[in-house]
């Protein structure tokens, strides 16, 4: 049985969102390293005349690159945070089920040994 349905679907959304934010990040970082390189005059507002267009547009680029890496970084490391925290919980649930089983058989096997030795009077 499957537990944290809801919390795995929560992990997968966070997922695909950070992957997305990838993507896109990366394409519109590209975008405006060509519109920064085909019009230097300004992109996003910001005068790029006093430098020359590659370095203004490499600059534009690095910085959308920087901004989406610490934005999915956050989304794929939040996916992964949550589905850890699930796998953890299921180890531990297992791991109380097995030391449990070992505590009766051991209770077993020690009465079955008392019973089988003679008592002493």
């Amino acid at each position: 049985m499957r537990r944290h349905r809801t919390l795995r679907w929560v992990a997968t959304i966070y997922g695909i969102l950070g992957w997305t934010i990838v993507v896109l990040g990366f394409l519109g970082s590209c975008a405006l390293l060509f519109a920064a390189l085909a019009n230097p005059v300004a992109v996003l507002g910001v005068q790029l005349a006093r430098f020359s267009p590659l370095l203004g547009g490499l600059g534009v680029f690095l910085g959308g690159l920087l901004v989406t890496g610490l934005n999915a970084l956050t989304f794929l490391g939040l996916s992964a945070v949550l589905r850890l925290l699930i796998d953890l919980e299921e180890n531990s649930r297992r791991t109380v089920e097995n030391l449990e089983r070992m505590r009766i058989a051991q209770a077993a096997d020690s009465r079955a040994e008392e019973q089988e030795t003679p008592q002493e009077s």
